[in-house]
C-alpha cells in the first residue's frame, strides 16, 4: 500500500547495541509497525539524527511535518518530554504509550492521558496492544484527514515565525541542559559534604574504640594493683598477728614462770617455818597464783585479740582507701579520653 501519511515515533533511542536500541526496535516491529504500515503511514524515528544527544532542528521538523506522533513514556528521558511537549504545543494528534512494568509515575500534565499498554515479552498483551493502537489510529484519521485537506502553503512571514518558534524551542533546551548540569553539580557537591561527615564520623568512631581500648587497659592494672595490694595487706596482717601471737605466748610464759618461782619460794619458806603451816600456806599461795595466772592470760587473750582487730582495721582502711585511688584515676582518664575524643574529632 502506497504510504499516505507519516508517524514519528517520540521514544528513548539509545546508543548503538545498546539495550535502549534493542527495546525500541522490538517496539516498532512487533506493534508499531505492524499495525501502522497496512494503514497507510510511513513510520519515522529520531534515529538518523541521534548524533549529538540534544534535540536538532531536523527532529522537531519531523515532528511539524507528521500527520501523528507516538510517543513511548515507559522511561522517564528530558528529551522525550520536550518533544512530547512541542507536538502537544503543535496540537499534533499523538498517541502515548507505556511499558506494562514501567517504573516511577508519570508527570501530572500527562498522567490523565489514555494511553497503550505493551509488554514485549507478553506476546498476548502484544496482540492486544495492537489491537488498541489500531483502534486509536482510526480515531485520529478524520482529524487527519481534515487537517491535510485545510493545509496550505506557508507564507514567508509564516516560515519565519515557525522558524523563530523552533529557535526558541531550541533555545529552550539550551537552557534546561545547563539547569540540569548545574542541578547535578549541586548534587555532587551535597555528596562530597556528606563524604566528609561520613569520614568525621569514621574517625570519631576510631577515636573512641582507641580511648575504650585504653580504658580497658586501665582497669586492667587498676585490678592488678588493687589484687596486689590485698594480698600484701593480709600478708601483713598475718605476719602482725603472728608476732603478736609471739609475743604474748612469750609474756605468758614468763608470767607462768615467775609463778612457778613464786609458788616454789612459799613452798620452800613454809617448809622451813613449820609443816604446820604447810597446807595453809601451800593453800593460799597456789589459789593466789592461779587468780595471777588466770588474770596474766585473760590480759594477755585481750592484748592479743585488740591487736588482731587493729592490725585488720588498719589494713581495711589502708586497701579501702588504695582501691578508692585507683578508681579515681581510672575514672579521670576514661572521662579525659572520650572529652578529647568528641571536641577534637
Amino acid at each position: 500500500m502506497d504510504k499516505k501519511y507519516t508517524c514519528f515515533v517520540i521514544c528513548r533511542i539509545g546508543e548503538m547495541d545498546s539495550p535502549e536500541r534493542k527495546r525500541m526496535e522490538d517496539l516498532l516491529e512487533l506493534v508499531i509497525t505492524d499495525v501502522l504500515e497496512p494503514m497507510g503511514f510511513q513510520v519515522v524515528t529520531g534515529e538518523k539524527y541521534h548524533n549529538t544527544g540534544s534535540i536538532s532542528d531536523d527532529v522537531l521538523t519531523a515532528i511539524r511535518e507528521a500527520d501523528l506522533c507516538i510517543c513511548d513514556v515507559s522511561i522517564e528521558n528530558m528529551n522525550v518530554f520536550y518533544e512530547l511537549g512541542y507536538c502537544k504545543a503543535l496540537d499534533k494528534p499523538m498517541i502515548l504509550m507505556r511499558e506494562k512494568d514501567a517504573q516511577g509515575t508519570l508527570p501530572v500534565d500527562i498522567n490523565n492521558f489514555q494511553h497503550v499498554t505493551f509488554d514485549l515479552k507478553d506476546a498476548k498483551l502484544n496482540k492486544k496492544s495492537r489491537i488498541d493502537l489500531r483502534h486509536h489510529v482510526e480515531h485520529h484519521l478524520k482529524a487527519i484527514l481534515e487537517r491535510k485537506a485545510s493545509e496550505e502553503p506557508l507564507t514567508d512571514d509564516a516560515v519565519a515565525t515557525q522558524g523563530a518558534l523552533d529557535q526558541g524551542l531550541l533555545d529552550l533546551s539550551d537552557v534546561v541542559d545547563a539547569g540540569l548540569r548545574q542541578y547535578i553539580g549541586a548534587q555532587n557537591d551535597r555528596l562530597d559534604v556528606l563524604q566528609e561527615k561520613l569520614e568525621a564520623i569514621d574517625s570519631l568512631l576510631k577515636e573512641c574504640w582507641m580511648a575504650q581500648g585504653d580504658t580497658r587497659t586501665i582497669l586492667e592494672t587498676s585490678t592488678s594493683q588493687i589484687v596486689d595490694l590485698i594480698w600484701r595487706s593480709q600478708n601483713d596482717n598475718a605476719n602482725a598477728l603472728n608476732e603478736a601471737l609471739r609475743t604474748e605466748h612469750q609474756i605468758t610464759r614468763d608470767m607462768l614462770e615467775n609463778g612457778f618461782m613464786a609458788t616454789k619460794g612459799l613452798i620452800e619458806e613454809t617448809q622451813r617455818e613449820g609443816v604446820a603451816r604447810t597446807s595453809e600456806v601451800f593453800t593460799d599461795t597456789v589459789e593466789r597464783e592461779q587468780q595471777m595466772t588466770r588474770e596474766m592470760l585473760e590480759n594477755g587473750f585481750m592484748a592479743t585479740k585488740t591487736l588482731i582487730e587493729e592490725t585488720d582495721r588498719e589494713n581495711a582502711h589502708h586497701a579501702v582507701d588504695t582501691v578508692t585511688a585507683v578508681i579515681a584515676a581510672a575514672t579521670d582518664r576514661v572521662v579525659k579520653d572520650i572529652t578529647d575524643a568528641i571536641m577534637h574529632p
